[in-house]
């Protein structure tokens, strides 16, 4: 289901991102840390949807051809230097614990 199919009732992103979840029956919402600066985070927990930011800290290095090493890339880097062992970077498959911080 597309995010555009969901009918919009709430006039602000918190409220719209809720309506989402709330239709595809999430538990859970997982976004980026950068969204702790307008994420509503109570709104969330009253909803009874978890709210966790992703933690992109930590990732082993890899060649990237270049130095200094630069982990402010997107994962198409990661997939382009190290093709099928890109899975043995990945915090999500590898401790998701230490992959989701809590609201």
């Amino acid at each position: 289901m597309r995010s555009d199919a969901v009918p919009r009732a709430a006039p602000d992103a918190t409220g719209r991102l809720i309506e989402n979840c709330r239709a595809r029956e999430a538990e859970v919402y997982v976004t980026g840390p950068t969204a702790r600066a307008y994420i509503e985070a109570a709104r969330f927990a009253a909803a009874g949807i978890e709210l966790c930011f992703a933690n992109y800290s930590g990732y082993p290095r890899y060649d990237q051809g270049t130095e200094p090493f630069d982990d402010h890339v997107s994962l198409l880097d990661t997939l382009f230097n190290c093709g099928p062992d890109t899975r043995g970077h990945l915090k999500s498959l590898r401790d998701r614990s230490a992959f989701l911080d809590p609201a």
